[in-house]
């Protein structure tokens, strides 16, 4: 017996069949075509049986029109539910890809990295560099001195000390412990340090 397409299918005259209704769209029984969703919302393919069926895309996500699907909001930027783009995040903040839900998840970029604008991500300070919560670009150590990996910091100290490493940990006049102050070329054997002096 003949019967009408179902919902979610329609009826290719060309063909004579019952076709299924793409991505973004949607039937009711015994279409000759598919109707599209409401802008900001989708439905899988072929499981679209009525408007209802359509959602909004979820935050995170943007509804993409041509392509009829919810896209992940690229790194930097945030959505909110049935968004059809994504905003950027405010200046100096980030989130990751597709974890922006609302602006509120946009953080700025912690100490020893900075805010990288054009790829809207944080960046590691370079060697001998470092930077403060939030900030969008790194600051060179005063002369003579670096920054130490985490496993090579020695602990702070209020005077100047040299260490048998030929490294040395002094207060500079911010305050601020600067680690790793490399001695001047001689200055170990002209000290005749081999052990920790004071």
């Amino acid at each position: 017996a003949c019967k009408p397409c179902p919902a979610g299918q329609y009826y290719y005259k060309y063909s004579k069949t019952c076709r299924v209704c793409g991505k973004g769209t949607y039937s009711l029984e015994g279409s000759t075509s598919c109707a599209t969703c409401p802008s900001g919302t989708t439905v899988a393919e072929g499981n679209g049986t009525n408007v209802t069926d359509c959602k909004p895309c979820p935050a995170g996500r943007y509804h993409h029109r041509y392509y009829k699907d919810c896209r992940v909001c690229n790194q930097g930027t945030y959505s909110l539910e049935g968004s059809t783009s994504c905003a950027s995040c405010p200046s100096g903040t980030t989130v990751a890809e597709g974890e922006g839900t609302n602006s509120t998840d946009c953080k700025p970029c912690p100490a020893g990295q900075y805010y990288y604008r054009y790829s809207k991500a944080c960046r590691k300070c370079k060697e001998g560099t470092y930077s403060s919560e939030g900030s969008t670009q790194c600051t060179s150590c005063p002369s003579g001195t670096t920054v130490l990996k985490e496993k090579e910091q020695i602990p702070q100290i209020a005077s100047p000390v040299l260490l048998e490493n030929t490294s040395i940990a002094t207060i500079n006049p911010a305050g601020i412990v600067a680690r790793g102050l490399t001695l001047l070329k001689g200055a170990r054997a002209a000290l005749g340090a081999r052990r920790v002096l004071r």
